[in-house]
């Protein structure tokens, strides 16, 4: 075992004598499971900006994923019209300077119509 793993472990489960295999995979998998808290999902979407040399379909579909994760994490269903709206606002928002101004000025009345004007 090493890295993160080896530190959990030392940290955590060392001092355990009577763990088991299974009880060990079991909490090293709670442990590292890739969830986050729906404000910390939401701070990554509403957070997002466009990188330097990232494509505005790039920025598109990672945005759409942060979305995503974001209203999983919710456990509760966001109604797509709010979900597109979030998303659509995020992306103009995010967009470098020089694309986000004619993009503003078009007034996209969808997230697509954004990313076409992009």
């Amino acid at each position: 075992m090493e890295g993160p793993a080896r530190r959990f472990y030392e940290s955590s489960l060392k001092n355990n004598n009577e763990l088991t295999f299974g009880e060990l995979k079991q909490k090293m998998i709670a442990y590292f499971r890739d969830e986050q808290s729906f404000a910390a999902s939401f701070a990554s979407f509403s957070s997002a900006q466009q990188y330097e040399r990232e494509s505005v379909r790039d920025f598109s579909v990672r945005l759409q994923s942060l979305v995503n994760k974001s209203s999983e994490e919710a456990e509760s269903e966001l109604s797509d019209s709010f979900r597109a709206k979030m998303l659509m606002s995020q992306f103009m928002s995010g967009l470098k300077q020089a694309i986000k101004a004619p993009v503003i000025v078009n007034d996209p009345s969808s997230f697509k119509e954004a990313i076409e004007f992009a």
